[in-house]
Formats: C-alpha cells, structure tokens, sequence
C-alpha cells in the first residue's frame, strides 16, 4: 500500500509538530505504518551511514553544498542517533538484543548529515574556512521496519534541516545533527506505538 503526499504532509505535520523556521518531513514511502504498530517488543538495529559523495570542487557552503564529514564523525553520530532510538523506544517497548519473529525491527540509516560548524573534514577539504562559522545543519533518515525473517513492513523517510530563523545556539559542531536525531527518536517511537 502506498501513500500520497496529502497523507505524508498531514503525518508530518502532526507527528514533528513543525515550525515554520525548520524544514521537516517524514514520508511514507512504501508498506502499511500500521501493520508496525501493536507490537511490545523492538529491537534497535545498528544505525548505518549512506551519504552521497561531497561536492566536487569549491564547497560554497549554502543550502545545497553536500558537505565531507569523516568516518569517524559518521560513527559517532550514528551511536549517538542509536542511543537517542534506544532511549525513547525503551520507555514505550521492551527492548530486545536480537531480531525475531514476535519483536519488531527498526533499521535506520542516515542519508544527510550537515554540522553546525566546521568539522576536521571541512577543514582538510577548505584550509580557508573559518572555525567561527555557522551553518543550518540537520539529517536525513531511512528507516525500515520489519519482523524477524526481515520481511519489511513500512519504509519511512525523514529529514531534518535547520534554519536561522529559528533562534536557537549553534555552538557545538554537530547540535542541528543532534536535535534532528531527538525529534526523529521521539516521533518514531510515538508513531509505532500508535501515537
């Protein structure tokens, strides 16, 4: 069963409680939300990090510059995004060590990743950049979810781009990467559990 546009709009709108100065949207890309929920036990599976190649030449930093980021910057993030799914499935679920046929899996994996300011691999890719700068930073998700044999109920998408109209600090490297994983940890959780 696929879902329309009209129908993600509304889900987004309701489940990430948008403000106009951020850009977020969860889709539903393929399967039924539904069949996902009424389960009690989830287990989180190791998050893991697909991002496109960086912009070849000269970075312009703007809106659409798809920034290097390191590996070990992407492992450490995706810890961090897994510990925030940890956290908010464990006060809804019971969490499980290992995929099986009564527990429901969530696979999530980050797309986009953009700091709030310059990481190592900015600085290795533009030895010019300043280390006061600021970006609108933010993620991108994948998630699938699924049952033991690891047939796929639903596949959502979900992004997160910050913007600075909305007033917030941008003080450590990573804190839009960081505030797009609690907003995706906590509308995820509340959405499987019929929120």
């Amino acid at each position: 069963m696929y879902f329309k546009a009209l129908q993600t709009s509304v889900l987004a709108a309701g489940a990430f409680g948008l403000a106009a100065s951020a850009v977020a949207g969860r889709k539903v890309e393929d399967g039924d939300l539904a069949a996902a929920s009424g389960f009690e036990r989830v287990f989180i599976a190791p998050v893991t990090v697909a991002l496109g190649e960086p912009d070849a030449g000269q970075i312009t930093y703007g809106r659409t510059s798809n920034r290097p980021v390191s590996e070990q910057d992407q492992a450490r993030k995706a810890a961090d995004l897994r510990d925030d799914l940890v956290d908010q499935f464990s006060r809804r679920f019971t969490l499980v060590e290992a995929p099986s046929a009564d527990a429901l899996t969530v696979e999530t994996t980050i797309t986009r990743l953009a700091s709030t300011r310059p990481t190592q691999a900015d600085v290795e890719r533009n030895q010019r950049i300043s280390l006061t700068s600021t970006f609108a930073g933010g993620a991108d998700f994948d998630v699938v979810l699924s049952v033991g044999d690891g047939a796929p109920l639903a596949r959502l998408t979900d992004s997160y781009k910050s913007s600075f109209n909305d007033g917030r600090p941008r003080i450590a490297t990573w804190a839009d990467a960081d505030r797009a994983f609690g907003r995706f940890a906590r509308s995820l959780a509340k959405t499987v559990d019929g929120d």
